[in-house]
């Protein structure tokens, strides 16, 4: 029923699985050691895929434009890097 995208400079949706996609990403590889070399790629492959497939999907569903969720995937990555574990 939607059928415009919000106008909005970034969504925080995007920015929320941006910044806990790389927490969990920073989780994995400080006790990656212990799991098997599969389970660990396998793990960071899964984790990276979801913030591009989100952002897909928002675009898909006409939610947001695709620079917002550009702009999100950027503030999520600044916002870890400014506030690191």
């Amino acid at each position: 029923m939607n059928s415009h995208c919000a106008n909005m400079m970034f969504s925080g949706h995007v920015a929320s699985i941006m910044l806990a996609t790389l927490s969990t990403i920073h989780i994995i590889n400080v006790s990656g050691g212990q799991w098997p070399t599969i389970y660990r790629n396998l793990a960071l492959g899964m984790s990276a895929s979801v913030p591009v497939l989100v952002g897909i999907a928002m675009v898909a569903s006409k939610h947001h434009y695709s620079a917002d969720i550009v702009v999100a995937y950027a503030i999520g990555a600044l916002s870890y890097i400014a506030y690191p574990f």
